[in-house]
Formats: C-alpha cells, structure tokens, sequence
C-alpha cells in the first residue's frame, strides 16, 4: 500500500512539472506577441483534467487595402488629336505695274544760244555783228539738250548722236556720251541762212532712241 501511494505522487509529481513548463511557454509566446503586435491576450486556461489551452491573441492592427491594379480588359482612354492649325492667308500682290526706271527717257529738249560778240539774238533771229567773219575769229553758236524722263532730267551715260544741217560748211556731226550735255565744240556761223540741230540719244538700258531738234536763223548785220 505503500509503494502504491508513492507512485500516485510521483505521478502528481510528474504532471506538475509538465503544466510548470506548459505555463512558461505561454507565457514566453504572450510577452513575445505583446511586444510585436501591442495586441491583448487572454491568460491560459487549464482544463480539469490538467491540461493548460492557450487562445491566440486578438490583435487591432487593420491591414491596408491591396493596392488597385489595371483592369486589362479596360480600353485605354481615347486621346482626340489637335487639328492642324490654319496657316496665314497670304496677301495677293497688287497687279499695278512697276514703277519706270529713273533712266528712262521719254523726249529730248535742244536749246541753242549764241557762243561769243560776234553773232547776238535779236527777236527770233541771230544777227551777225558788223565784222567780217573769218576763221581766225568767227562768230559762234552753242547748242545744249537735255534729256527728260518720269522723275525730271536724266543724267548719266548715254549714246548721242548730233546732226547739225545749214548753209557754208555744213551738214556737221557731233557725237557725246552725256544724257544730258552741251556740244562737245561750238558751231562755227560764216554764212547767214537757218541752221537745224538734231539729236538722237539712246537710253543707258539700250532702249529706242529718242531724238529732239531745234531751228534758229542768222541773218547779217542790220537785216
């Protein structure tokens, strides 16, 4: 009877020892959960028949949404494209002509005068003075043109071409290179009688030539 009580308590014994260690490993995993979650926990329990049952701790943590991810069966959103923009509207050009080039000339004025004493204008004519003429000091004529255009007188290079008709030594010729200009020598007047001057000038362009004239009339001392 004896050895049958003291093997009820080394049973007891027994069990104690494996709730003992039961209860410290709770108690290890409940600190441990304390400190990661901050949640609470509920102690052991121990059955009747001297088990221990453990709940697992409640915790408040609430974990975030997963994040939301593309439907791929959704059509992607349809971007409208810009239209082009309009360009300027361009300026239709006048159709009025050009303007006419400053050479160009469109008439030709002859102006004649006399050169020296010898031969004066009187009225419409020129008198010879009462000298004998001769070639050591005759009496002179000068003859000027001019040459006009749409912004007034021309100047510049030009071909000139000068025809002097009349009585004594003439028909004379004179050529120039001026638009504009005076013969390049006098005309020498021996004979009384009417003398013309023609001259002919073509443009710097090498347009048409464009010609003007002049007539004058000498007569002797007191005719």
């Amino acid at each position: 009877m004896a050895a049958s009580e003291k093997t009820n308590w080394a049973m007891v014994g027994g069990v104690a020892a494996v709730v003992g260690v039961v209860v410290a490993v709770v108690a290890i995993v409940v600190a441990h959960v304390d400190s990661q979650g901050g949640g609470t926990t509920s102690p052991p329990s121990v059955s009747s028949s001297g088990t221990s049952t453990w709940s697992a701790p409640s915790t408040d943590r609430v974990d975030p949404p997963p994040p939301s991810t593309p439907n791929p069966t959704q059509d992607p959103p349809t971007i409208q494209p810009q239209p082009a923009p309009e360009p300027p509207a361009r300026s239709t050009p006048s159709a009025t002509a050009p303007p006419a080039p400053t050479n160009t000339i469109d008439a030709v004025y002859v102006t004649v005068g006399s050169g020296n004493g010898l031969i004066l204008k009187k009225g419409d004519v020129f008198e010879l003075q009462p000298t004998y003429p001769s070639s050591i000091n005759p009496p002179f004529m000068t003859f000027r043109w001019e040459s006009q255009g749409a912004g007034g007188k021309v100047s510049g290079d030009c071909n000139v071409a000068a025809t002097i008709n009349g009585p004594g030594d003439y028909p004379q010729r004179r050529r120039d290179g001026a638009c504009s200009g005076r013969v390049s020598s006098d005309l020498k007047i021996m004979e009384p009688g009417t003398y013309t001057v023609a001259v002919d000038v073509t443009p710097p362009d090498g347009g048409a030539i464009v010609s003007g004239s002049s007539s004058f009339t000498v007569v002797p001392h007191g005719g």
